[in-house]
């Protein structure tokens, strides 16, 4: 999950439409700048401003007064260089769940997360705005392919992609 931090030790995460909440924050002047480490990537890292650019030159320096407060702001979402990327694994019996692992892999063939999830449940991974990826259902046991492989290329707002298990094990 990407953190944004206002000064050291104070950091909270950063939501996927570029909304960052704190609760309480001492007095003063700050900027605001979250931090990305990219999915498959060793690594690498992307760091936003607030409202939504690459520089501290440019950022917008916020104002906090004396009180204590919940607060929130808003980067500006299409600076935000990770989306999320919904997927369903449906079952072929929908009463019986049935577990499987997700697997992501990159225009390189790379494979970039997995995620173990059960059929019939909505799930979530993190992906690199722009950059396609394939995506393939396997057997949690066996690691055997159990759906046909969909490709995808990551946008902001991307609607569920559903996944049909083809292979019985």
């Amino acid at each position: 999950m990407p953190a944004c931090c206002l000064r050291d030790g104070l950091s909270s995460p950063v939501g996927a439409h570029g909304r960052f909440y704190f609760k309480t924050a001492p007095a003063g002047e700050y900027f605001l700048v979250a931090e990305f480490t990219f999915p498959g990537r060793n690594n690498q890292a992307a760091q936003v401003y607030y409202p939504g650019v690459n520089t501290r030159e440019k950022a917008t320096r916020i104002r906090i007064p004396g009180r204590t407060r919940s607060d929130s702001f808003d980067f500006d979402a299409r600076a935000i260089p990770l989306v999320p990327l919904p997927i369903f694994v449906e079952s072929p019996d929908p009463s019986h769940r049935i577990s499987v692992v997700v697997l992501l892999l990159d225009s390189g063939g790379h494979a970039v997360n997995q995620l173990g999830v059960s059929t019939g449940n909505p799930s979530e991974l993190t992906v690199i705005r722009g950059e396609t990826y394939d995506i393939s259902v396997l057997d949690s046991a066996s690691y055997r392919k159990r759906s046909e492989t969909v490709r995808v290329t990551a946008a902001s707002g991307m609607t569920l992609t559903r996944m049909a298990l083809t292979r019985r094990e």
